[in-house]
Order: C-alpha cells, then sequence, then structure tokens
C-alpha cells in the first residue's frame, strides 16, 4: 500500500507461473497474468478510474459513462466506460497490445497522443522499436484464454512463444538461432509440464532442445 497525492494506493503483483483474480474497488473484475503488476486507488474519487499496468491484464469493467477507466501503460493509455478487454505492456516486450472483447475502447498512443477507436474483436498493437500502431481484426480467444488456464498459440513466432512459455513455468529459455526466432508456432498449452510442452513442440517444429531441471534452463536449436 502506497501514498502518492493524498491518494493511498494498492499495489497487486502476480508471479511467474500464476494468475491472479480480483475487484477493484468499482467492482470491475480484473485478471493479472504472470509477471505483472496493477497499482490502483482505494476509491476512485476523480473524474477517471484510473489504473496504472505493468504487464498484462484483463479487464471486465462496470459501466460508468460519467468516469472512465483508464489503464496506463509505459507506452499507451486504454480508455473504456464499460466494456471487457485485454491489454498487455511487458517491459521487454517489443510489442504493446489492447485487445477488445466487447464494447468499446479508445488506444493512445501516449508520446503523440494519437488515438485508435477499437470495436470488439479488434486488436491494436503498437511495435515499440519502429513506434508504429496498426490495428487488425482479431480472434480474440488466442489473447485472452491465458485468463482460464491455457495458452494458445496460431503462427506466433518462436521468439513470442519463448516469452510467455518462460512467464508460464517460471522458467529461462535460450534460443541458439537467429533464425528460429522468426519460426511460427502453432498449439495449445493447458495441463501439460514444462517438459511436455517442450516435447509437443518438438514433435511439430524441426528443433532439438536441452533440459536442465535444477535451473529450469532450456536451450532450443534447429536440427
Amino acid at each position: 500500500m502506497k501514498k502518492a497525492d493524498n491518494i493511498t494506493y494498492n499495489e497487486i503483483y502476480t508471479p511467474m507461473s500464476a494468475q491472479t483474480r480480483f475487484l477493484l474497488p468499482d467492482s470491475t473484475v480484473v485478471w493479472l497474468n504472470s509477471a505483472s503488476t496493477l497499482r490502483y486507488p482505494l476509491s476512485f474519487t476523480g473524474k477517471t478510474r484510473e489504473v496504472i499496468l505493468t504487464g498484462e491484464g484483463y479487464f471486465d469493467v462496470v459501466k460508468n459513462p460519467k468516469k472512465p477507466f483508464v489503464v496506463q501503460t509505459k507506452k499507451i493509455n486504454v480508455i473504456a466506460y464499460g466494456t471487457s478487454f485485454d491489454v498487455m505492456a511487458y517491459p521487454d516486450d517489443p510489442k504493446v497490445a489492447a485487445t477488445l472483447v466487447k464494447g468499446k475502447i479508445k488506444v493512445v498512443k501516449k508520446n503523440t497522443g494519437k488515438y485508435f477507436d477499437l470495436k470488439p474483436s479488434s486488436q491494436a498493437v503498437l511495435d515499440t522499436v519502429t513506434g508504429k500502431m496498426t490495428v487488425s481484426k482479431v480472434e480474440t480467444r488466442f489473447y485472452t484464454s491465458w485468463k482460464d488456464g491455457k495458452l494458445i498459440f496460431k503462427s506466433e513466432p518462436m521468439e513470442i512463444v519463448v516469452h510467455k512459455l518462460e512467464r508460464w513455468f517460471n522458467c529461462k529459455i535460450h534460443i541458439q538461432n537467429d533464425q528460429l526466432k522468426k519460426y511460427k508456432y502453432t498449439g495449445t498449452i493447458e495441463m501439460e509440464t514444462l517438459r511436455e510442452v517442450m516435447e509437443l513442440i518438438k514433435i511439430t517444429t524441426p528443433i532439438k532442445y536441452k533440459y536442465d531441471k535444477d535451473t529450469r534452463e532450456i536451450w532450443i536449436e534447429p536440427i
């Protein structure tokens, strides 16, 4: 619990390989993914309901047209009034994304003020390297299934797959070949162990791997 500008804040942190579900003061439901932090006031007393996210969160926002709900991240802000959406903003990921399930949201690029109004089943992605933001139609389950205890990959670059697996299993995966980072993987992970997941990837991807169970480190390279 922290105080700033006479406002008392709570901070929820979800460690590696865990997910957390909780209620905000306005009864908005939040799911917080692995290695994520949400900072929020004990009560929403101003003109907006603002929270600060590092990592990934799914928000089922209680409707209040007079008091917009704002998710702040380092690169983007997401503004909603009553809707369901996912925000992914891990500091070590090259892309930040907001995915809308239902309702409406406004995604604002913080350094320019440029914004996009999203409709259901759409996603705004900011490339933090180029600064370019794009919007596209998506199947939202690929980006929100984590809150239901599963990861779904559809033609995901191996580099992104590895980042998600590291947070999901609290492990470290080393990709030994740069070309392998771009290889696309499709699959679903739910109840499998880390070793079982690596065997599944091995079946569908031309790789071999070494696993150190003591340090939970994995090295993968092409066959």
